[in-house]
């Protein structure tokens, strides 16, 4: 019988082809950070012009643009994982590619939309912005760190399955992005008061509220809260149709046309960890509040994780 001179179907040699398909994913997940600072850089450049109407259009497509990234996000490590490919490399490209899409670009964009004519203002926006980027990189420092870790087999209680220690970066810069989408008309281009759930506020307090909340996302994002991660959730008693519901579920809301829908997503997204952690202190002693590390989408290092362990980006 003749040898068979077939390509090998073990992991390591369907890796060499199928390593692609996550880490173009990735990839276009860091195309959308790009083409959002464009965006943001010409809503900008049209807010110097004072064209008002432009510089709404631009800084809705760089939102929107985070938005999506957000979804190739969720789905880079899907695929890997459908895919059954393993890659340090996918690891470290997903990271970077966080760093970018959920750090770097939603700043450009918040620092474009608060621009004004206050020096102090533009300074204390320029530190806030900051401060987001370097939590965001520190989050993403500390997850890699702690997925390298061994877990301690001498340890007296299992951690909780299924979160996350502080808020991801994509929930972060998703909330900021659907903020905007939401009214993506500059601050600086307003009258003196907007409309803010039904109530009549200045714009420096408008401002003010924004800076708040990068500062408040900045500290949970390197804080212990625990997030809930829905990477795998419904794919092992769905099959590939129930891994596709958060992808789903994403893409359903993105292209609603309804930025209050997108909104709504991400105040939920980003209060479920607060909500959580007020739940577990109404009831002390029924949850160990030690979460499980899992590893980022793209970069599986090789050890399979727990059945049901689902995996949302750091």
């Amino acid at each position: 019988m003749a040898e068979d001179q077939s390509l090998p179907r073990s992991g390591i040699g369907r890796s060499k082809y199928w390593i692609i398909v996550p880490n173009s994913v990735t990839a276009a997940a860091v195309f959308c950070a790009f083409y959002s600072v464009v965006e943001s850089l010409k809503g900008f450049q049209c807010l110097t012009l004072n064209h008002v109407d432009a510089s709404a259009q631009h800084f809705d497509l760089a939102a929107l643009s985070i938005l999506w990234g957000f979804l190739f996000d969720n789905l880079d490590g899907r695929l890997a994982r459908m895919v059954k490919v393993t890659s340090e490399f996918g690891k470290e490209f997903d990271s970077l590619a966080d760093a970018l899409t959920f750090g770097m670009a939603p700043m450009v964009l918040v620092y474009g939309w608060c621009y004004g004519s206050s020096v102090p203002m533009q300074n204390l926006l320029l530190i806030c912005t900051f401060v987001f980027v370097l939590c965001g990189a520190v989050r993403l420092a500390r997850f890699n760190v702690q997925s390298h870790k061994p877990p301690d087999k001498n340890a007296r209680s299992q951690p909780i399955t299924h979160f996350f220690v502080g808020m991801p970066i994509p929930i972060a810069a998703f909330l900021i992005a659907s903020i905007v989408h939401f009214s993506p008309v500059p601050l600086s281009m307003r009258p003196g008061h907007i409309q803010l759930l039904g109530h009549s506020i200045p714009v420096t307090a408008a401002f003010v509220l924004m800076l708040v909340l990068l500062l408040a996302l900045a500290l949970l994002m390197v804080s212990t809260v625990p997030y809930y991660s829905f990477k795998g959730f419904g794919g092992n008693k769905l099959g590939i149709w129930g891994s596709a519901l958060v992808p789903g579920t994403i893409v359903l809301v993105i292209l609603s046309g309804s930025p209050p829908t997108v909104l709504a997503m991400g105040v939920f997204l980003a209060l479920m960890g607060p909500l959580f952690l007020f739940g577990t202190l109404l009831r002390p002693g029924k949850t160990n509040m030690r979460s499980e590390l899992v590893l980022p989408a793209g970069g599986t290092t090789g050890t399979p994780s727990s059945p049901g362990s689902p995996n949302l980006q750091s």
